[in-house]
């Protein structure tokens, strides 16, 4: 019997030893912005509230489909969902749907639950990245 614990103890220390060295169990969100540059312990400075407004308006998505649009009117469709988005004075993006349903998202504080980022091609909500999808003329065709 004593020989069994000693084993199922070696084992278990194998198997702790082996989840620290390959990440298992490590927040999903540490690794999901490993590849962004700000980082949760240095966060960039915020943009001006009027700067952010007019980051975001207009169409974000992946691989050219439009998965969320924000309008000059403060207007939204996130995932197909009407509503309405703020910015608040803390950079927060606060966003209610039509059924009145609140999320507010802190601006670049991984560490939070409910985080955003936005740059003038990036939108990042809670670890989902989107790119700025902008409609093809003549102007802009390659």
């Amino acid at each position: 019997m004593k020989t069994f614990i000693r084993t199922a103890a070696v084992i278990l220390s194998a198997i702790i030893a082996s989840a620290s060295l390959t990440a298992c169990g490590e927040d999903k969100k540490s690794t999901d912005t490993s590849s962004i540059t700000e980082s949760s312990s240095a966060p960039a400075e915020k943009p001006s509230r009027e700067k952010l407004k007019q980051l975001i308006a207009g169409d974000w998505g992946r691989l050219g489909e439009v998965m969320h649009t924000f309008y000059n009117d403060n207007a939204c469709i996130i995932g197909g969902m009407f509503g309405t988005y703020q910015i608040s004075s803390d950079c927060s993006l606060i966003m209610i749907t039509e059924g009145g349903t609140r999320t507010e998202y802190v601006w670049n504080d991984y560490t939070q639950t409910n985080y955003w980022y936005l740059d003038d091609t990036t939108l990042i909500v809670n670890g989902s990245q989107f790119s700025r999808i902008t409609e093809e003329t003549p102007d802009n065709a390659e």
